[in-house]
């Protein structure tokens, strides 16, 4: 019961440093235009910014809101296949590419078209791929074997 309390507590420091992240992106975001922004000019273009603002502010707790929803349901159907140090792994990897998935879709919707971003993300991606070839195998064979334990 102990262990169960403590990985509740760890997850509303969490979500309260989550929180106060997001206060302090607010904060610092006014500082930026208070300083380079004259305030005539912002009330101009707070038509266009304004709805940015939101629509980050929306996907970010809906993402939030999706992870929290979706885990219980991921953790139930590979409870019976991986142990629980593996389910630590597959966790992360989930919320990590859900994350990611929510960075392309606000993205999206602050630059509009965002096809000259994802050349550039493919062609870093091909560079680094090349680079850390080995890197990326080794972890490709330890997921492999992970999943279907040749070795037991």
């Amino acid at each position: 019961m102990k262990i169960i309390q403590k990985e509740n507590n760890s997850g509303k420091v969490i979500d309260i440093i989550w929180y106060l992240g997001l206060v302090v992106a607010f904060v610092l975001l006014g500082i930026y235009w208070k300083e380079y922004v004259e305030i005539s000019s912002l009330l101009k273009n707070l038509e266009t910014i304004f709805p940015k603002i939101a629509l980050i502010i929306i996907t970010l707790f809906i993402f939030k809101i999706f992870i929290k929803l979706s885990l219980p349901v991921l953790k139930k159907a590979v409870s019976y296949r991986f142990k629980s140090d593996e389910w630590k792994v597959i966790k992360k990897i989930y919320v990590n590419f859900v994350w990611f998935l929510a960075l392309l879709v606000i993205l999206s919707g602050v630059f509009g078209d965002i096809s000259s971003l994802g050349i550039s993300l493919s062609l870093i991606g091909a560079g680094i791929a090349l680079a850390l070839q080995q890197a990326i195998l080794s972890f490709a064979a330890w997921f492999l074997i992970l999943i279907k334990h040749p070795y037991k």
